[in-house]
């Protein structure tokens, strides 16, 4: 899983012929997860429920040149100009990595959680300002696109839409299904912004007598960093080689657009 946004304020005055802030900003989280489920009717009968938790690791890197009076602004003290970090492999909070399918009953958005540090407020969240403020302004330009969709608020909790996971399906034991969702925004007008997210979710079907060796599999993992690339990383790279980067290659700014297969 992927999340890239970039953010550039123009120079501005404010009241007072005071300056604003002004400069740019880069957000990109890479995230990776594992996790063993079974698969079970919800409470309802409508869905499936993960009732074993995994593992989760990533990085988060952070790059602000928005200044203040001269000042760097908008960043923690101790990090003013940004971060970059990466976080070993460690268990989440609760169940997670967990997926609720589809209910059904005309309704296509399935859920998706990761857990920490992938989640909520993990280590992966943003310490600067403003990478909820490119993310809500993504939403609400993909919204008025198609106001029928639900998209991804942001990589560490879903909703996934339109994923054409069958329940049905996942219960019979469907050997492997694979989910890829995208989603991309981008504004010309000030400030500009863009946005792009990839999901890429395996679901691969073992059997319960091989529980034991997928449970030392798991642990495995534990305190080792993530690979340095995974399948959301190349799927918001194809996004970026088709339509050019985050500043734009001169060519037309490219639609929003979103979707799952």
């Amino acid at each position: 899983m992927e999340e890239d946004l970039a953010l550039v304020i123009p120079p501005s005055m404010g009241s007072g012929g005071v300056p604003n802030p002004a400069g740019s900003y880069y957000y990109n989280l890479k995230g990776t997860a594992y996790g063993l489920a079974t698969l079970r009717p919800s409470d309802g009968g409508n869905g499936v429920v993960s009732t074993l938790g995994g593992v989760a690791a990533g990085s988060a890197e952070e790059k602000s040149t928005i200044v203040f009076e001269g000042e760097p602004f908008g960043c923690p003290s101790d990090n003013p100009k940004g971060r970059s970090k990466r976080f070993a492999f460690s268990r989440p909070v609760g169940q997670a990595p967990e997926y609720w399918a589809p209910p059904g009953h005309g309704d296509f958005v399935g859920m998706m959680t990761f857990g920490s540090p992938l989640g909520g407020a993990g280590p992966l969240s943003p310490v600067c300002n403003w990478a909820g403020q490119v993310e809500m302004s993504a939403y609400n330009l993909l919204r008025g696109k198609d106001p029928q969709a639900r998209f991804l608020e942001a990589l560490q909790d879903g909703p996934i839409f339109g994923s054409g996971l069958s329940v049905g399906g996942l219960l019979k034991g469907e050997h492997e299904k694979k989910i890829t969702c995208f989603q991309q925004a981008y504004s010309a007008s000030e400030p500009k912004f863009t946005s792009r997210a990839g999901i890429v979710i395996d679901i691969v079907h073992h059997s319960p007598d091989d529980r034991k060796r997928l449970i030392h599999k798991l642990r495995g993992y534990l305190g080792k960093l993530a690979p340095e690339e995974n399948p959301g990383e190349q799927l918001v790279g194809h996004l970026e080689e088709r339509y050019g980067e985050a500043t734009g290659d001169g060519g037309p700014p490219p639609p929003p657009a979103g979707g799952c297969s």
